[in-house]
């Protein structure tokens, strides 16, 4: 009999109220057996009501801690709801939670095919395990079923609304049909996705989390359903204890009629209810329709617009490119006109006016000279107008000259540095002799492309550092090592430390302070955000610096940073605040940047009371310390609707020399609608008697020039780069544009003289548009993680990962390192652990400016020198003193 049963599709997964299968309840060993063998060869079919979604019910074991491990837990599919009870007799009365199949995701462990988890809204996750292969498919293809069951027919349900097809009538009567059912099983035929249609069929900006019970709302119709019908069985049994009521109506037989009258009443009033909400969701799934559609509308417009702009701004710059060309031209063909032509207007002096007026009047001569006069007076006031802008035009052309390539390399072969300072050379233990050019990762290998727009658009007016962006949009570097690339031209500052005169000095730290923004061309990939108490150091043999920064607080961000060098000290703060405005989002700077050049004694300036040994630099006895400061300028990424999204840099950067009182002044241009601004920088050096003595000129994005205005000085030998000659005068016959003749200007062209210029970059470009710089930050090379602190951002898994490649744990890591550090700042606000408090930094007033700063205090390369050498020479632990290294 049994192997009959079995062979006509005997269901072996059906359960009693305890939870116990046929095969627990036998005792018969060989039946139990049959049972046991037949369990697998069972029919997994499920089957359910022509258009009716899937019905399940039974036991699982539901993962609940490590301290409790697998519970048993009675299941129940029904609706599209997915509730679980703590065991069969509670269902219906107190459930324990549900998933909404709909928007549920089903994965099978593929190492053990009896469990399986339902992954839902959020962090709802369920981790289930059957008792058997067949019984785990049976659930996962009844969850299957119901969710396939729940999308068919909202794609149907979104057509009908669409095309306005069913009315309010037809929702009415079809709402009426439904309440009208007694049966607890008709509540099947409410939909889940009736309670969806709030959400937005097309467009998955409508976040599903945002609907309120939506979840539960089938369940609490059940629910209330299942009490009333409760309430009726109490009435029925109070009324069967009631003994025969007599002629006359009793007091008992008057209140169970005036119960049952209430009951009813109850029963009809759910039934408006529930009628009245479906009628009220059809009416509001409409008009979310029609929204949906005029925002549909609204972007395609903009998308439309922003395209149309996009093409525009290239025709006008096409024809300002064009209209300097043909300008230049102009100034050509005039020059050899003037040359070529004795009666060119260059040559007006020597025209004898008097001698043509002396001739005969006749009318043929006279026509002549007045229109050889006019022709005249109209090329002169055209070479006027050129003769007055040559000079400048001379100046700011100097920038599109490509001559002079080796500029920039010539600069670092002039300055010799001194790598072998003992207090610096000691934190090259670990870094190679050779640094990386290229990043694990291969370009081809790059991210998804992912709009960033449809990340961003709900987040307009907000601050960008509270917005979480999914790890497509990251580049593999920390903010810490993003503030690193400060030091990527740090030879300027060692060349400025041996100029003579201080207004050529802070020309060169003026060309340090812009030359960082040269390297966010094409970046625009958001570095990680750095965890509480994280580091970074980075030491350089070749460049002569060590370098070491640490993210001092997180509400709000900041990170500081000091870099050390026989020539000067560089330390500064970011402390950046951000809005998102739709088309583009601005990062404002709120930190200072600082710089004390190690100048020569011999270089004192005369305008300054005190002497050199007042102001004595730290690590050099035989120089004095100079300090500047200045701001970041606005940072704006643009163009985030559409095309390629591109950054601009502007506003005022003003540097100050503390000492002497001289200040530069640059000035970022804002790209206009003609792009003739992109890139543009200008800007003067005034002494401290207010005298501007320095014009400047560049693009931030290619290179930075000067030019003396005062002409007195040009005659004396103390001109810029005065200690290096000859390296001014290769400058200056590099760089310096052919001099107009005597007829364009009677001023003889002063020179001018290249500051900066950005390293070239590579034939084949580097992921995320790294520059090769950037490209060396996040190396670990062997040897080095013995001598770095376990909090430096070389250490971080899922910046690593990205590194690599790999996206989804990338991502995973984040999501693990973020909550790991919400859940410490828990602690630290119940007092679980004490407040964090900054380890390299602290926070003091600088007294040059007034200004509160973080000042270090010169024990970080005490710490990584005593616990490398415990490592590397297996002297000890080599473990390191921080209030908390288990950061990542």
């Amino acid at each position: 009999m049994v192997q009959f049963c079995l062979d006509h599709g005997a269901d072996l997964a059906i359960r009693d109220r305890k939870g116990k299968l046929p095969a627990d309840l036998i005792k018969d060993e060989k039946i139990k057996s049959l049972l046991k063998q037949g369990a697998p060869a069972t029919s997994l079919v499920i089957t359910s009501l022509p258009n009716q979604p899937p019905m399940l019910k039974g036991y699982l074991h539901k993962w609940t801690n490590y301290a409790g491990g697998y519970k048993s837990r009675w299941f129940v599919l029904e609706n599209g709801m997915l509730s679980y009870f703590k065991n069969q007799d509670d269902a219906g009365n107190s459930c324990r939670g549900s998933i909404n199949t709909k928007i549920a995701k089903i994965s099978v462990d593929s190492t053990d095919r009896s469990r399986f988890d339902i992954i839902g809204k959020g962090s709802v996750r369920y981790h289930l395990r059957a008792n058997n292969p067949s019984e785990a498919k049976r659930w996962v293809i009844a969850l299957t079923q119901s969710s396939a069951y729940y999308e068919k027919n909202d794609r149907g349900r979104r057509q009908s609304i669409i095309d306005d097809s069913v009315s309010v009538s037809d929702e009415m009567r079809v709402g009426r049909s439904i309440h009208r059912s007694e049966s607890h099983a008709d509540t099947s035929t409410y939909p889940d996705s009736d309670r969806d249609r709030s959400r937005s069929p097309s467009n998955q900006s409508i976040d599903l989390e945002n609907i309120p019970g939506d979840d539960s709302y089938l369940m609490k119709i059940s629910s209330t359903r299942a009490q009333l019908e409760f309430q009726n069985q109490l009435l029925e049994s109070l009324t069967s204890i009631v003994s025969e009521p007599s002629s006359t109506e009793s007091k008992e037989t008057t209140i169970i009629d005036a119960f049952a009258q209430s009951l009813r009443t109850l029963h009809n009033l759910v039934d408006d209810v529930l009628r009245m909400t479906e009628e009220r969701d059809t009416y509001w799934n409409r008009k979310l329709e029609k929204e949906l559609e005029a925002k549909r509308l609204w972007e395609e417009s903009m998308r439309l617009l922003a395209m149309e702009k996009s093409e525009m701004e290239k025709l006008i710059q096409q024809n300002a490119q064009e209209q300097k060309i043909r300008k230049k031209q102009l100034k050509a063909a005039l020059a050899e006109s003037q040359l070529n032509s004795p009666s060119s207007p260059s040559h007006l002096s020597s025209i004898d006016i008097t001698e043509t007026l002396n001739k005969p009047e006749d009318s043929s001569n006279l026509t002549d000279y007045h229109g050889q006069r006019g022709s005249m007076e109209r090329a002169a006031s055209v070479i006027s107008l050129l003769a007055d802008d040559y000079d400048s035009d001379e100046f700011y052309d100097a920038l599109d000259n490509e001559e002079g390539q080796d500029v920039v390399k010539l600069c670092d072969s002039e300055v010799k540095l001194d790598n072998s300072i003992t207090y610096i050379a000691s934190s090259y233990c670990g870094y190679p002799d050779h640094i990386r050019e290229q990043l694990p990762l291969d370009q081809k290998s790059l991210r998804p492309d992912v709009s960033l727009w449809s990340i961003l658009k709900n987040s307009i007016g907000k601050d960008l550092s509270k917005i979480t962006l999914p790890v497509y949009f990251n580049e593999p570097t920390s903010m810490l090592q993003r503030m690193a690339e400060d030091m990527e031209y740090s030879e300027l500052l060692d060349i400025g430390a041996r100029q003579k005169g201080s207004t050529e000095r802070i020309l060169y730290v003026a060309a340090f302070a812009m030359s960082n923004y040269s390297s966010t061309v094409g970046r625009i990939a958001k570095p990680f955000n750095p965890l509480l108490g994280e580091t970074y150091e980075y030491v350089r043999r070749d460049k002569a610096f060590r370098y070491i920064s640490e993210q001092v607080s997180h509400h709000p961000p900041v990170s500081a940073c000091y870099c050390e060098s026989a020539n000067y000290d560089f330390f500064a703060e970011v402390d950046v605040k951000s809005k998102f405005w739709g088309k583009s989002f601005e990062i404002l700077p709120q930190g200072v940047s600082h710089v004390n050049l190690k100048v020569p004694k011999e270089y004192w300036p005369e305008n300054v009371d005190g002497t050199p040994e007042s102001f004595a630099a730290t690590g050099n006895p035989n120089a004095f310390s100079e300090h500047y400061s200045w701001k970041k300028v606005t940072t704006c990424v643009n163009n985030l609707i559409l095309g390629t999204p591109w950054i601009d840099h502007y506003g005022d950067m003003v540097i100050t020399n503390h000492l002497t009182g001289d200040t530069c002044v640059l000035t970022f241009k804002a790209r206009g609608w003609r792009g003739k601004d992109a890139f543009e920088i200008r800007g003067y050096v005034k002494d401290s008697n207010n005298n501007e003595v320095w014009e400047i000129a560049g693009k931030w994005n290619e290179r930075l020039v000067a030019r003396r205005n005062d002409e007195s000085l040009l005659a004396t030998n103390d001109d810029l780069g005065s200690a290096y000659t000859t390296l001014n005068e290769n400058l200056v016959d590099e760089i310096q544009s052919p001099s107009p003749s005597h007829s364009l200007t009677s001023v003889n062209t002063r020179p001018i003289y290249l500051l900066w210029k950005r390293t070239p970059l590579p034939d084949e470009p580097l992921p995320f548009n790294l520059t090769q710089f950037a490209a060396t930050l996040n190396d670990l090379p062997d040897g080095l993680e013995n001598w770095i602190a376990p909090t430096d951002s070389r250490f971080r898994p899922d910046q690593r990962a990205m590194e690599s490649g790999k996206y989804d744990l990338a991502s995973s890591e984040k999501v693990r390192l973020e909550e790991k550090q919400r859940e410490k700042r828990k602690k630290r606000e119940n007092g679980l652990i004490k407040e964090f408090e900054a380890r390299w930094f602290s926070r003091d007033i600088e007294p040059d400016t007034g200004e509160k700063y973080w000042k270090f205090n010169s024990e970080y390369w005490k710490e990584r020198e005593r616990a490398g050498k415990e490592k590397s020479e297996g002297t000890g632990e080599g473990k390191w003193n921080v209030h908390d290294d288990d950061i990542f």
